[in-house]
C-alpha cells in the first residue's frame, strides 16, 4: 500500500467497511441475539488484526449475595467480550466479503432493562493502517 493510500485509509477513505445484519434481536431472557457480520475490504489488500465483539449491559443492577441480600452495582456486566474465533490476522482482499455468524443467548439470570440499565451489542474490525469500522446497537430485555 502506498503512502497516499495509507493516509486515505487512516481517515476511512477507500478502507474496509463493516455491515451487520441483525437477524434476531432478543427482548426476553433466554432468547438469542443472532447477527451476520460482513467485513468488506477497501480498494487495497489489508490485514484485519481481529474482529472484536462485545455483548454487555451498563447501568444500575443487583447481584445476589451469599449472605441472602443483594449487592447494588453501577457499572458494566459483560455477557461476552473478546476477539471472534478465526478473525485474527486475516488478510482481506479487495472484491471479497468476509462473513461471520454471531450468536449469543441472553442468560436467564441477566438483569432486566429499565431507565438506568441498557443492553448493547458492539462490533469493531481492527484493520492495519486504517480507520477501524464499528457497529453498535442497543436493545432492551423486558422479561
Amino acid at each position: 500500500m502506498s503512502f497516499f493510500d495509507k493516509v486515505k485509509a487512516s481517515v476511512g477513505k477507500d478502507s474496509a467497511e463493516l455491515e451487520v445484519d441483525m437477524q434476531a434481536r432478543p427482548s426476553k431472557r433466554g432468547e438469542s441475539l443472532r447477527a451476520l457480520v460482513h467485513v468488506r475490504p477497501g480498494k487495497n489488500k489489508q490485514k484485519m488484526r481481529y474482529l472484536r465483539i462485545s455483548l454487555e449491559y451498563t447501568g444500575h443492577f443487583q447481584v445476589p449475595s451469599k449472605d441472602g441480600g443483594v449487592i447494588n452495582v453501577e457499572g458494566t456486566g459483560r455477557i461476552w467480550y473478546g476477539d471472534w474465533p478465526n478473525t485474527t490476522d486475516v488478510m482481506i482482499e479487495p472484491g471479497g466479503t468476509y462473513s461471520y455468524p454471531i450468536e449469543f443467548r441472553i442468560p436467564s439470570d441477566s438483569p432486566l432493562s429499565h431507565d438506568k440499565l441498557k443492553y448493547k451489542f458492539f462490533v469493531r474490525a481492527d484493520i492495519d493502517d486504517a480507520k477501524d469500522p464499528e457497529f453498535a446497537t442497543n436493545f432492551d430485555i423486558r422479561e
